[in-house]
Order: C-alpha cells, then structure tokens, then sequence
C-alpha cells in the first residue's frame, strides 16, 4: 500500500508540473484549442481519482469529474480567453453537470447563513424591490447607499482575490482605430498582404474558435486542395495544370485522345523565326529565347529578330491517355473536398453573428444606463 501511494505522489506531482505548463501556454498556438481542453480535463480528471488534496488548495474544489467542465470554464474565464463560454462544446459527457446549468457547488467560499444570504433572497425579488423604493422614506435613502455602495466595493476586491470576474467587469479588448484601406500598385504586394495580413488573421480567427470537431478533417483536406491548385499554378515543369488537364480529359472522351492533344497548342517563348526545327537547335548567331513585351500581340518579342510569334506546342496522344485515370481521379477528389471550403466559411460567418449580437445583448444594459 505504502509502494502505491508514493507511486500516486510521484504521478501526481507529474500531473501538477504538465498542468501548470499547459495552462501557461493556453494563449499560445503550438497546439489547438480542443486538444488543450481535452488534456487539462484528463490531467484533473485523473488527479481527482488519485484523491489528490491539493486540488483545492488550487481552487478547484469538485466532488465529481461532471464538475470538470466548469472548473475548466473558469481557469479560461480567469485567462480572459473569449472561448471561455464555449468549453464545454469541447469536452466530454462525462465532465459536463446534467442536470445543471451553472454549478454553484464550485463557489470557493459560500457565505453561512446570514443577512447576506438575505439579501441575496431580497435580490431574487429585484422587480418588488424596485417599486418599494418609490415609496421609502427620504431619511432612509442616504444610509442605504452608502452601505451598498460599500459593499459593492466589498465584493469587487473579493471577486478579485478570487480570480472571478463579476457582471460589468469583462475582459473587453481595446478599441481599435479605423484603418484606411491599404493601396497597391503591384499584384505582387497585394498577395504579399493577403498572405501575411489577411489569411494570417482569419487564421488567428480560426485557431481561437475551432468549429465542430467532426468537421475539422473535411475543412482542412477542402482548404489543402485549394492550395495544391494554387500551387499547380507556379509549377513550370508540368505540362498542363490541373484545371486544363480537366479540359482535355473530358474533351478526349467526346473526340479522341489525338484530338484532345492538338487542341488549343500553347505558344512558347521560342522564337518561330530563329529556332531550326530540323537540327533541333538555335539558327547560327541567334538568341531565339523571346523577352516580355508589353507592346508585343503575343507579349513576347524576340531580341534578336525582333520577331513576336512563338513556335508552338501540343501534347502527344499518350501524353493524354497516361493521364486519364490521374486527372479523372483528381476530379474526384476536388469534387469531394473544395465544398469544404464553402461549408466552413458559411460556419464561421454564421458564429461570428452570433457573437457579435450576443456582444450587442451583454452591451444593451449598460448602453442603457449611459444614455
């Protein structure tokens, strides 16, 4: 028995170092939200069932691990981590009350019973209490402040030595100054701000509200495909990109596979004029690699010549045949993941609408009072 319970310790002093370093990384990206969650709920979970003492020395007094939602909901609320709401979307069954929605079992210090739990009484009758004060006595009114006045600032300096944010007191990120929209002049700055300003933020957007867990796979294989294809595109050494390879695949199968080669030969940058197709080589003293050219038809224009056309090229029939299951497999695969793309945008979109009306809601009451 003594073997086992120093065992217990030694995990237990493992399980507290792990927890101290994962809640000090929360506001960190090496990892998501969700696994996060799931391993400070396990952590707990565990030193609970080795009846660790020293969990309420932490604050985190449970009596059950369906108690475990909540203890994390508060260590997130205690960070002003605006997901703090949502945990327990990500937690198990087994760490989430049943049967209530808000557990004050977790209260830190519940007050005996005494004029402050009468009062507490008087305050679930707020409606009645207002009307009574149209009609107390003038004499009466003076004291009366000043002792709630008191004791709200009572409250508030303990509600700060218990790490607990009371209703009016909510974290709220700073207003940010109106921006002007950015201008650019070149396509390769704007891209240069999509990539490192735009994309970078809805990625930060992302990661700090993960969407349903069941959904992560098929967004991320959605958004995935949609880069290879980007990708496709700076590929100098293919032959065709991806959507083109669709093109001549479905025209192969309604022509023939010498059909869908020849069509649409793409033009190259060799001069037509200075290349010698018989030897395979360049004309005696010519340069025939074309330079761009904005004012050329072609936008290419010969340096030595000062020719514009470029000789052209088509692919071979077995070109077109070697690709057929490649390309038509590939379509697949875009035809059962780019829908992602659109099935998590609408998501976010529709959670970021319900956020900021709930934000509008919380904000109603006390825009109330300013006015």
């Amino acid at each position: 028995m003594q073997v086992a319970a120093e065992a217990d310790q030694i995990t237990i002093a493992t399980l507290k170092i792990e927890q101290t370093h994962l809640i000090s990384s929360l506001k960190n990206k090496d990892d998501s939200i969700e696994k996060k969650i799931h391993r400070l709920g396990e952590i707990i979970e565990d030193r609970f069932k080795r009846n660790d003492t020293s969990l309420a020395k932490e604050g985190i007094l449970i009596y059950d691990i369906n108690q475990i939602s909540d203890v994390i909901t508060k260590i997130f609320t205690r960070m002003h981590l605006r997901i703090a709401p949502h945990v327990p979307d990500y937690c198990y069954p087994r760490w989430k009350d049943p049967t209530k929605i808000h557990n004050r079992g977790l209260d830190e210090c519940p007050a005996e019973r005494s004029e402050l739990d009468q009062l507490i009484g008087l305050s679930q009758n707020e409606r009645n209490l207002l009307e009574q004060v149209k009609n107390m006595a003038t004499s009466d009114m003076d004291p009366l402040y000043l002792t709630l006045k008191e004791l709200i600032k009572s409250m508030e300096t303990e509600a700060t030595n218990r790490n607990v944010l009371l209703s009016g007191h909510e974290h709220r990120d700073p207003k940010e100054t109106p921006k002007s929209k950015p201008e650019f002049s070149t396509e390769w700055e704007a891209i240069e701000w999509l990539r490192n300003v735009a994309l970078k933020k809805y990625q930060d957007y992302v990661y700090e509200f993960p969407g349903p867990p069941q959904k992560q796979r098929y967004w991320a294989t959605g958004w995935q495909e949609f880069g290879l294809l980007i990708i496709d595109i700076t590929n100098l050494k293919s032959s065709l990109i991806t959507t083109q390879w669709l093109s001549r695949i479905k025209y192969m199968f309604h022509q023939s596979k010498h059909g869908a080669a020849v069509l649409d030969e793409i033009e190259t940058m060799i001069c037509d004029a200075c290349w010698d197709d018989e030897t395979g080589k360049e004309k005696p003293d010519c340069n025939a690699e074309m330079e761009w050219d904005w004012f050329s038809p072609s936008k290419w224009r010969c340096p030595t010549c000062g020719g514009t056309k470029g000789k052209l090229r088509g692919l071979t029939r077995e070109q077109v045949g070697d690709n057929k299951v490649p390309v038509i497999t590939k379509a697949e695969i875009l035809v059962n993941n780019l829908p992602g793309i659109y099935e998590a945008l609408e998501h976010r979109i529709t959670e970021t609408d319900k956020r900021i009306y709930a934000r509008k809601i919380a904000l109603a009451i006390d825009l109330q009072k300013k006015s």
